[in-house]
């Protein structure tokens, strides 16, 4: 069951990281902007048929995540020496949790998985996410990478100017 359970969980939170990421932009941004734009509260996505509820979360951005995640699930069930004909149904769900702060809305990724031997299990991440013009886009954690370079651009100058010193006195 740990393994089961593990896994569900990866999905479910690689699903809703700024790791899943399109051609062109990140799944969850596409999804949740979708969502906002079309009034649509909760999605499913089918990783064993490749089909999606409501359909019209499935874009030219997003339809390619469900492959993705379907070899994934079936990598993670390797692990426990099973595969994906042991699966009855994986099925990852997307939903607005109600949650906002200032204009960040909080969307809950699950996923869910029944082997045909009737075991469960489910995984859930919740992130908050933007939405811009049907646009969305994830709540960044931690520094900023333009500041972040910017300290590291800072550290190397004064490690520099201290060799330096260091130098100059010892001539």
């Amino acid at each position: 069951m740990g393994k089961l359970k593990g896994a569900a969980n990866s999905i479910a939170q690689s699903f809703n990281s700024l790791m899943n990421y399109s051609a062109s932009d990140y799944v969850m941004e596409i999804i949740s902007g979708t969502m906002a734009k079309k009034g649509i509260g909760k999605a499913e996505l089918d990783l064993l048929s490749g089909k999606a509820k409501p359909h019209t979360i499935l874009t030219a951005g997003t339809e390619g995540a469900i492959p993705i995640y379907r070899k994934m699930l079936d990598s993670q069930l390797g692990l426990s020496h099973r595969s994906l004909e042991d699966v009855e149904s994986a099925r990852i769900t997307i939903q607005k949790t109600g949650k906002v702060r200032g204009e960040w809305k909080e969307y809950e990724v699950s996923c869910a998985i029944v082997l045909k031997s009737g075991q469960r299990a489910e995984g859930k991440s919740k992130a908050k996410w933007l939405e811009r013009g049907g646009r969305a886009e994830k709540k960044p954690r931690g520094i900023p990478l333009g500041k972040a370079l910017g300290l590291a651009a800072l550290s190397v100058a004064v490690v520099a100017g201290v060799f330096l010193l260091a130098e100059l006195l010892l001539e």
